[in-house]
């Protein structure tokens, strides 16, 4: 192969990641706004119905469009609506530095932060296949009990720490 081949190769899957990128953000920007304008109907009045996936402190979930949205909520994890936004932004930002370190086979998924009337709803691509049955490493019960059974994905998220001057501690 030679570099011309290289190069457009790399070109080519930059352009395809862009377009996914740019056609996510405009599809989670549409649901997220139906979902926000909705935030004091009933539920049985929803287009998108909140979605009972588990969890606290992400607020109240909805799946639409294969996307998990997040709105935040007056949760007593964060001492308020406006703390628990901030969490939604910091999340974003989490999942940005973990992407920049650029670990080989170490993926996060597709993700955005909308600000919408007021309100801030968090975007992720939603991953059906991963369940509390297949997760291997974090949390799926609010930290009481944190997984890290798989050897690679802990060597992963060692070299990821390394990267980010963090270093392993307790939840």
């Amino acid at each position: 192969m030679c570099m011309y081949d290289c190069v457009c190769d790399a070109v080519y899957r930059f352009e395809y990641q862009a377009s996914l990128s740019e056609y996510f953000l405009s599809t989670a920007e549409q649901y997220a706004r139906i979902i926000i304008e909705e935030y004091s109907m009933p539920d049985h009045k929803k287009i998108i119905k909140p979605a009972a996936i588990g969890g606290v402190a992400g607020g109240e979930k909805f799946i639409a469009g294969g996307i998990l949205f997040k709105f935040p909520s007056n949760s007593p994890i964060y001492n308020g609506l406006a703390n628990a936004m901030k969490a939604a932004g910091h999340e974003l930002k989490g999942l940005n530095a973990y992407a920049n370190a650029k670990i080989p086979g170490l993926h996060v998924p597709l993700s955005a932060v909308i600000d919408y009337r007021g309100f801030r709803i968090t975007a992720i691509a939603y991953l059906s296949w991963i369940t509390k049955d297949t997760l291997v490493y974090g949390s799926a019960d609010a930290g009481r009990t944190v997984l890290s059974s798989d050897a690679k994905c802990n060597e992963k998220m060692k070299e990821a720490a390394v990267h980010l001057g963090t270093q392993e501690h307790l939840v």
